[in-house]
């Protein structure tokens, strides 16, 4: 469980991303693993791929690269991360891990989901010096009935606003919009 939360968090990928890599999509002169444009079922088919017609490209870091070797080595064929009984990590099974982390660690707030990994890289990746003329925007989906943060509502969008921009490291701060 631990290459999956290393590979999410190193990475930024989705996590679908993560539970369909193989040892085919491994390319080791990128130093990448490379989900195709133009792959079919029962292969994955990344997120944008029919939209864009470009190949998920997710680049790896020299410490990913030698997870994914060892993986490979291990699990030529189909998905790289399993869990102990050699399964595929799914959406699921992903989630009741989490949980039981949290409850493992007597966490009694905000929830651990993989996605956050994702944003998790963004904040840091941007904190740490990446590009200075991206902004972070605040989504205006305040009414998907799927978030069920508060603070994602339409009238308490100024406090996620102000929480978003008092994330500083070495004197850099988010810079924060928003679109209602």
């Amino acid at each position: 469980f631990a290459d999956v939360l290393e590979f999410l968090y190193g990475t930024g990928c989705r996590p679908g991303e993560v539970y369909h890599a193989t040892a085919k999509n491994f390319d080791r002169a990128q130093g990448a693993i490379v989900h195709r444009h133009d792959a079919e079922s029962p292969d994955y088919v990344h997120k944008t791929a029919r939209r864009t017609g470009k190949d998920r490209v997710i680049y790896l870091n020299a410490e990913l690269q030698v997870m994914i070797e060892r993986l490979s080595v291990k699990y030529p064929t189909g998905p790289l991360f399993r869990n102990r009984d050699g399964r595929p990590w799914t959406n699921s099974s992903v989630y009741l891990m989490l949980k039981r982390l949290r409850a493992r660690m007597k966490l009694t707030t905000g929830k651990m989901i993989a996605y956050s990994y994702r944003h998790t890289f963004a904040t840091n990746w941007l904190l740490d010096g990446g590009w200075r003329n991206v902004i972070l925007e605040i989504a205006n989906e305040c009414d998907v009935p799927n978030y069920e943060h508060p603070i994602i509502g339409h009238d308490r969008g100024h406090e996620l606003i102000a929480r978003a921009q008092s994330h500083t490291r070495d004197g850099r701060r988010l810079y924060v919009s928003t679109s209602y």
